[in-house]
């Protein structure tokens, strides 16, 4: 099947108008790829789950360049194999099951989304924001986090809840808490907690945390223990965006994937984004853009230019 039928047939899946023998066809096709494919496109199951975790937040932020990196009959067939036709696409947010797993995701550019897992426990995603869990939730209530999100975890003695991010992994029978970890921002991954206690195993130790403490991954094995008030409306999830003494980097990265921006530096050093100055700032939910970046001109070194046609957000020295 030629690539342009093969979209055609995608879209008229998603709208819902395809005919039985369309149907057939595109079925088929998936079948041919499958059998074709499989063994060319994943090199061991970490590879499989990379390119899984790519393609998902690839959808999530419309993003439509995959092909610069594979011909595009083995993209498609990862794409079905890894998300199933009916989800391939570029939508607001979607779920849908694979293998053992149930994934929702969030595009980049839009508020937070509250999610009710199967056991009642409440999840908060951030924009940008993958979360996977077991079909079979209620034998085993484990989650798999790429992105933020804060967690209002319904409490069973019985059963703890844990959440594993990259290769660390929190573990509670009942509390609140916010994970950061974005894979493509190393250098702001943070675990907060709001009430109870967690326990957080990294690949080198486990970590105690209760109420008002958080953990800072500092790069390595490093990790930095603080203690400070957890705020009463978290620091994100009711929609408004709340730093608190945040690099301003990381401050710009979260402000970029609000507004699905893409972040550029313009003649300024690594190292002396990495020095920068903190930000202590709360932003509504309908905060403008341009007020937002008119006040961090004010307070930062830097100026602020805004493309809203590309979606691209330039800092440069004033």
């Amino acid at each position: 099947m030629e690539e342009k039928a093969f979209r055609k047939l995608l879209g008229k899946s998603l709208k819902g108008t395809l005919t039985d023998e369309e149907k057939g066809k595109l079925l088929e096709f998936e079948k041919h790829l499958l059998s074709e494919n499989q063994d060319t496109i994943f090199k061991n199951n970490t590879h499989k789950e990379d390119i899984r975790i790519d393609v998902q937040r690839r959808i999530a932020r419309r993003l439509r360049h995959t092909t610069r990196r594979y011909q595009w009959l083995k993209v498609a067939a990862s794409v079905v194999l890894l998300v199933g036709l009916s989800v391939f696409g570029y939508f607001r947010w979607y779920t849908t099951s694979v293998d053992r797993f149930r994934t929702i995701a969030l595009e980049t550019g839009m508020p937070p989304e509250k999610v009710i897992l199967p056991d009642s426990s409440v999840v908060w995603m951030n924009s940008g924001t993958i979360l996977r869990y077991y079909r079979d939730f209620s034998a085993r209530r484990e989650v798999i986090l790429d992105g933020e999100a804060f967690f209002e975890v319904k409490k069973d003695s019985l059963h703890p809840f844990s959440v594993a991010f990259g290769d660390n992994r929190l573990e509670v029978t009942g509390t609140q808490f916010n994970i950061k970890y974005y894979r493509d921002e190393p250098s702001d991954h943070t675990v907060g907690i709001r009430e109870g206690r967690v326990y957080v195993r990294t690949a080198e130790e486990a970590v105690s945390l209760e109420r008002d403490e958080h953990l800072k991954f500092a790069g390595g094995s490093r990790i930095i223990k603080t203690t400070r008030p957890f705020p009463d409306s978290g620091y994100w999830n009711d929609g408004e965006m709340y730093f608190d003494r945040t690099p301003l980097n990381n401050a710009l990265l979260a402000i970029a994937r609000r507004y699905n921006l893409v972040l550029q530096y313009k003649e300024i050093p690594v190292p002396v984004r990495e020095q920068d100055s903190k930000v202590t700032a709360s932003y509504k939910t309908d905060a403008d853009i341009q007020d937002i970046l008119k006040g961090l001109t004010l307070i930062t070194p830097y100026a602020y230019d805004l493309d809203t046609e590309k979606h691209l957000l330039q800092v440069r020295p004033k």
